[in-house]
């Protein structure tokens, strides 16, 4: 029987909830699993996964801009990042050591991995993409981000050959392969088209807070039915707000009963995000996180292909939203291929 550590980044929730279905095929393939994060995204994990010994990393802690461009918010928040790769670096070590770990799987936490056990870096984001007008900013960061991720013995991206969904993000790297996509989720049969609405709010503040703010308003004057999960997994609370529910945060399979038995899905277009509604099949109006670049692609590519509409956040009106997402395919009509994450967690243990 095999060690494994597994690491989430966590930098929102997206990174700890495509690590789930990692975790569950590891388990079911017999390895020994212990799980490491911080932050709400530790949270998530533990209560995923509670028969699990875990470890609590240097936290990154992200502050996104209200207004301000992205990159300007970020810069000196670099300093905080480089020295929390150093000591996350210096605990998995020291986990590897003592708990005789054989192999460190990390979605994108560069500083995880181990010169004492077969590191695997998960990823779909090899390629950062930056806000137009800093394209000076690219090579450095790119060239930061792509040096760690050589250091690790493979690359898993989580996608499928052909989707098009990650391809301004990749490059060619050594030993890279597709796992296909990463849902802690599965389609539930016996689900039609749902009835109401649902609201799932993710990714670090004050962007979450002023996003459930905008939604829970507009859900109010529409006057439905409807749910808001806020993505708070480590606070309890479930009240009605006049028509809406109100919850701090759903368990994976509670959260999927929900999102089956709605009609349509509100959230951001974060790639895990993504991953997870496609496995469910379900129609989404998205509205990318302000000045993120990689969710307003996202965004972007989905509504010219007439998949799913989108709004910016400055703009967004539910009701005009809804009216117009009537028109657009939904998520269903990406096919899943099954059995890549299985191979290679088999490769790997073998």
């Amino acid at each position: 029987m095999k060690t494994v550590l597994v690491c989430a980044l966590d930098w929102g929730l997206g990174h700890a909830s495509r690590s789930v279905p990692v975790v569950r095929e590891l388990e079911r393939q017999g390895a020994r699993v212990m799980i490491a994060s911080s932050g709400d995204a530790l949270e998530l994990l533990r209560q995923e996964f509670p028969h699990l010994e875990s470890f609590t990393l240097p936290g990154y802690a992200p502050v996104y801009p209200v207004n301000a461009p992205m990159v300007l918010k970020l810069l000196p928040q670099l300093p905080h990042f480089v020295k929390t790769v150093r000591r996350e670096h210096a605990e998995v070590e020291r986990i590897v050591r003592e708990k005789k770990v054989d192999v460190v799987i990390s979605d994108n936490r560069y500083g995880c991995r181990s010169r004492s056990a077969k590191s695997v870096f998960i990823t779909h984001q090899a390629k950062v993409l930056v806000p137009r007008g800093y394209e000076w900013f690219s090579p450095w960061i790119n060239s930061v981000c792509q040096r760690h991720i050589r250091r690790f013995d493979e690359v898993w991206v989580p996608d499928q050959p052909g989707s098009g969904l990650t391809d301004p993000f990749t490059i060619d790297l050594p030993h890279q392969k597709a796992v296909g996509w990463l849902s802690r989720f599965q389609r539930i049969n016996g689900h039609g088209a749902g009835q109401g609405i649902i609201a799932v709010v993710s990714g670090p503040d004050p962007q979450r807070t002023i996003f459930r703010e905008l939604v829970l308003k507009q859900m109010k004057e529409l006057g439905q039915p409807a749910m808001l999960v806020c993505g708070e997994p480590a606070n309890t609370y479930r009240f009605m707000d006049g028509n809406v529910e109100v919850v701090s945060h759903l368990s994976a399979k509670d959260l999927a009963k929900e999102i089956a038995s709605s009609a349509v899905v509100i959230s951001r277009s974060g790639y895990s995000t993504v991953m997870d509604l496609i496995a469910m099949g379900k129609r989404a109006i998205f509205v990318p996180t302000p000045q993120q670049p990689e969710q307003l692609f996202l965004a972007k590519l989905l509504k010219e292909k007439r998949i799913v509409y989108s709004e910016e956040q400055h703009e967004f009106s539910l009701a005009r939203a809804l009216d117009e997402a009537q028109g657009y395919q939904g998520l269903a009509v990406f096919e899943v291929k099954h059995g890549l994450l299985e191979k290679e967690i088999q490769q790997l243990l073998s």
